[in-house]
């Protein structure tokens, strides 16, 4: 398919290169690429050259990934507490309605000796998170003790960032 539009076939891990190649190329279709994602972030949905709206729900629930991390894997000093990472962006956990009720649904389920923090993070951060969150997940199963715990305290970075934060106990 790049022979076809003139871009170099990609090898192994030149990916980037094609992409950064197709940018270089053609950057009226990049900045249009921009225009359309952020008329879709902003009103949920894109339109066709026809003018009919193309809504993304799939494409929102698809993003709804929970990520549950358990510190003391890598952080002894840690124990009973659990983060717990969700998309902040999407239609649904953008709202605080939905946020509150994901927040009581998570806390009912939670066993009584754990403490926990729900994160809801933004786009950016959520590729930091998940990006970080799979080096950490390796790093683990290959017993790499002082990697995961470097890993761990980028990911409680990040974390620390995060738009939204809810804890997870019966105190209010």
């Amino acid at each position: 398919m790049a022979g076809e539009r003139g871009l170099p076939e990609p090898k192994s891990g030149q990916f980037d290169a094609v992409i950064m190649e197709f940018k270089v190329r053609r950057p009226q279709r990049e900045k249009s690429l921009e225009e359309t994602v952020e008329a879709a972030k902003k009103d949920g949905f894109v339109s066709t050259m026809l003018g009919r709206r193309r809504y993304l729900p799939e494409l929102n629930r698809a993003s709804e990934t929970l990520y549950i991390i358990e510190p003391v894997l890598s952080d002894i000093k840690r124990p009973f507490t659990l983060q717990l990472v969700l998309p902040g962006w999407t239609a649904r956990f953008h709202a605080p309605r939905f946020r509150e009720s994901c927040r009581e649904l998570l806390r009912s389920l939670l066993p009584a000796h754990l403490t926990g923090t729900v994160y809801w993070l933004d786009t950016a951060s959520m590729q930091e998170f998940e990006d970080c969150y799979l080096l950490w997940k390796k790093a683990l199963a290959r017993q790499y003790k002082d990697d995961a715990e470097i890993l761990q305290s980028h990911i409680d970075e990040i974390l620390e960032k995060a738009e939204y934060k809810q804890l997870l106990d019966d105190t209010n």
